[in-house]
């Protein structure tokens, strides 16, 4: 797995002012299932928003300092905001264009196959990658002949076709 590490500057955890306990929970969690994947999760700033309508959140995210530096964005919501969810990704996708993680606060209290996923999902949104396969060069030079073979006996079967309407 190419590891994409989560550090303090790189990622922030937001939530609703009434949950911050959620969010330093959901960093907890992260960080357990993070050692056995190889990678590294730090304590992010976590940012509070006081809005309850999705239009007041969306202008509290607008009023942080959400910057290029950042690789993502994770977002905590609770049962009442869940309807904010498509306004939330639309800004942020559109507008600030960090990827993006939400998380239902309900879902804390899952075990650690549920962290594994998500972190799973935040390295590839991030652009990490889960998995390589290394070909050896045998296997290389076999399978790019073959391709190479493939699109001459296409362009062949093309010409001859072409030919046969023609004549």
């Amino acid at each position: 797995m190419e590891k994409e590490n989560l550090t303090r500057n790189n990622w922030k955890i937001i939530v609703d002012e009434r949950n911050t306990a959620s969010a330093n929970q959901f960093f907890e969690s992260l960080s357990r299932c993070s050692g056995r994947m190889g990678v590294t999760v730090e304590r992010p700033i976590i940012e509070t928003v006081s809005a309850r309508s999705a239009e007041g959140v969306v202008n509290d995210l607008k009023n942080l300092k959400l910057n290029n530096e950042l690789k993502i964005l994770v977002i905590l919501l609770n049962r009442q905001s869940e309807s904010h969810y498509g306004q939330i990704k639309n800004y942020l996708n559109s507008e600030v264009g960090t990827p993006s993680q939400v998380v239902k606060i309900e879902n804390l209290s899952r075990n650690l196959s549920y962290f594994t996923n998500v972190l799973l999902q935040m390295i590839v949104k991030m652009g990490g990658k889960l998995f390589k396969i290394n070909f050896s060069d045998n296997l290389y030079k076999y399978v790019t002949n073959k391709v190479f073979l493939f699109k001459f006996y296409m362009q062949l079967n093309s010409f001859a076709f072409k030919f046969f309407l023609n004549y």
